[in-house]
This record gives structure tokens, sequence and C-alpha cells, in this order.
């Protein structure tokens, strides 16, 4: 039996693939067949798309240093729709290489195995140097056409190091902060073994992956790390993706996220599993991990001109909110006008308005049908930015401009 609601999904879950330009159910050519009783032919005329990202760039900041990155990937690697995936970043303050690969089907049957190794270094210029190495395994299950369940396993050491002697030196500091030692590993030589079971359940009926116009995506995960390692805590997130067509050549988009980190010795946190805020993918007027808990924060006696409001602790509750309203100028460009809202708080404190961080403006999203990826030119005003300093520990602006790749959600 012919169902137009079958046909209906169909078109979705083929927009899905990214595999092809996107199209409309009512470009699908369903005709009858004269000699057959009851049948039709369905006849759906796609256009390849390009499958390969390339993405590459070379820049210089008094932050950063000199920095090149390059960054390859392909959903359909070898004509299986397997996904491959290549990024370098290397400055003089920053590293990032990762190496990834995915098979959708595998042992005959809708089972997805995928694998990635990795190596980060980031340099928080007068606080610390942090460097994590590590892989991970990730198993995933289809439920029905639009849900799915995944598992992954992931082992890394990370490290801690070219601490800020005022931390080690300052007694009054650590004893008022006694997770500061622990956070920083000051007592395990700076190194931690961390090993994580990851669960977690999408369903997601969003269009297409690149230019999505309508549909929702659901995630619940959480991070359960002791299985081995020497680092316990639970990580629960949940998040909530929505896009909804409102004119032929407008969309409305909005993602909701919160995240919780639950301890028994919330003193063992290492610094970098902690919950931050800011950047062009959560709160896009703010520099990366740059709203959270502070120094200064914590102790208002140890605040000094040289220390005040560098977020070098994270929290334990982070909750996100993006709005974006877009116009569809053509096939390749669109005018994204944007709010954005978010928030971190530490144990034992609670979310307040007062607190919450809000970023609005606009961008230019543009796509490059070369190098198969959205590129953004960004003009930022932050409304509440009281308390939050950028990655040059001065005040965080208050406009600007930024230039990112990719979207936010």
């Amino acid at each position: 039996m012919f169902n137009t609601e079958a046909l209906r999904r169909s078109v979705r879950r083929l927009n899905q693939l990214g595999f092809f330009e996107p199209f409309e159910e009512n470009e699908v050519d369903v005709e009858k067949v004269e000699t057959g009783e009851n049948e039709v032919n369905i006849r759906l005329d796609l256009t390849e798309a390009n499958l390969n990202q390339l993405s590459f760039g070379a820049g210089v900041s008094q932050f950063d240093g000199f920095f090149g990155q390059v960054s390859f990937s392909t959903s359909n690697f070898m004509g299986r729709g397997e996904t491959l995936g290549v990024s370098m970043m290397s400055g003089m303050r920053a590293r990032n290489h990762t190496v990834s690969f995915t098979r959708p089907f595998n042992f005959g049957r809708p089972l997805s195995l995928g694998t990635q190794v990795y190596s980060r270094k980031i340099e928080w210029i007068g606080s610390f140097t942090e460097e994590t190495t590590g892989g991970s395994v990730t198993v995933g299950y289809p439920l029905s056409f639009f849900t799915r369940v995944y598992l992954s396993y992931s082992l890394e050491q990370a490290f801690v190091g070219d601490i800020n002697p005022y931390f080690e030196s300052n007694p009054a500091l650590l004893s008022y902060n006694p997770f500061l030692s622990d956070a920083l590993l000051l007592g395990t030589g700076g190194r931690r073994n961390i090993s994580k079971i990851t669960p977690s359940i999408t369903n997601n009926t969003v269009d297409h992956p690149i230019f999505p116009t309508t549909g929702k995506n659901f995630t619940a995960a959480a991070e359960l790390a002791g299985a081995g390692g020497n680092t316990r805590f639970v990580k629960p997130r949940l998040e909530a993706t929505v896009y909804k067509r409102h004119t032929p050549k407008t969309i409305f988009g909005m993602r909701v996220q919160g995240e919780f980190l639950v301890a028994s010795n919330p003193d063992s946190i290492p610094i970098f599993e902690r919950l931050w805020l800011g950047g062009e993918y959560s709160v896009r007027g703010f520099d990366i991990r740059r709203i959270g808990p502070t120094l200064a924060d914590t102790n208002p006696d140890v605040g000094t001109d040289t220390y005040q409001g560098r977020t070098i602790m994270g929290g334990n509750k982070s909750l996100l909110v993006n709005l974006e309203y877009q116009f569809v100028i053509n096939d390749n460009i669109r005018i994204v006008t944007f709010f954005d809202a978010g928030e971190v708080q530490d144990w034992g404190q609670e979310f307040a308005i007062d607190d919450v961080k809000t970023s609005t403006g606009a961008e230019l999203r543009f796509f490059m049908p070369m190098l198969n990826v959205p590129f953004r030119l960004i003009y930022y005003f932050n409304p509440m930015r009281e308390g939050v300093y950028n990655d040059r520990l001065y005040r965080q602006e208050g406009r600007g401009f930024r230039f990112a790749m990719g979207t936010t959600f």
C-alpha cells in the first residue's frame, strides 16, 4: 500500500544523510502504473552533494601566538557511508590533533562503530597549562526510525602543568579553597587517568545536518567516570533543539541545554572536567570558557588587579539557551539574528537571574560548496557581562566582531 506518511518519513531520512542537496516532499514524482493494479512508481531526482569538508586557516594574536589549522572529513568514505575525520591545529600556546572513523553498518546489522584518538593542549596564560591524550570507542543502535542509543567508552590521561606559583605558594588561598589543590592536580604530580562510560539516547527528526529547516533533536546522556582510572563523577546532560519554518524564507531555531556534575568528593574533580560556557558554540559574544566561577568570586579577599576575574575553577551546573531567527537569502547564504543566555554555578550555589550572561546580535552565514562547511561573520552585543573577563584578562568586550565556522547548534 502506498503511504504518504511513509514517503514523508523517507524524504526526511534521505535529507538527514547529507548525501544529497536538500529537497522537498512535493518534488517527488508519484505516477500510477497503468499496466499494474493499485501500483505506483516513485521517482526522486536527487543531486549529490559534496561529501567532503575541508577547512584551513592561520593567524597570529597576542593571546594565541602564531597558529595554523587544517581539518578534513568525509561522510561517505570509500562509498560505504563511513565517516573519516582528521583535524590538526598547532600553535605557540595551543594544540589539537584528532583522528576519527565511524562505520554505520556492521555484522549485517545497523550497528554503528566509531573510534577516536586525540591529543589536546592549551596554555591559560598566567594560570596553568592543560594537556589531554586519549581515545574513545562508540557503539550505536537504532530503536526506531529517528531514535538511536549509544554507548561510549573513553580513556584519557590528563596533565596540568606550568601552574602559576601563586596558587602553590599561597596557604591562605589553598585553605580557603580546599578543592583548588586537587583541581590543579597538585598532589598527583599533575597527572590523572580518567576512564568514562557514556550511555546516551537521541531522537532526531531535524531534516538536514547543514541546512536545517524543521525538526527536533532531543538528547539525554550521562558521563560515568570511575570504571578504572582514579577520578569518579557522574555528569548528566539534557539537550533539546527545535527548528520550525515560520515563512518560506524564515526559520526559527532554539536550543536548551542543562548539565550537572555530581561527585561524592568534589575536591577530586580536575579543573578540565568542570563546567564552563563561552565561545561561538555556546554564548557567542564571550571568549571560550570564560563564563563560570572565578577566583575573585570564590574569595573576594584574594582578588587583586593581577588575578581578579580569572575563570580558573569552573562549576558543577550550567544552563544554556540559544535562540535564532534565520533569513534564507539563497541556497548558500543566511542572515541569522540570535540571542544567547547562559549561567554556570558552583557547588553550594543556586542559579540566579543576576548571574545570567547574555549576548545578542546578527551573523552572516555563508556556505562554500567546495569546502562543505558554513562560514560565519558574527556581530555581537553583550548586554549582561558583569564579572566576566576575556582571554586576555581584560573585562569582556561589550560589542565586536568574530569569525567562526560551523553552527552554534
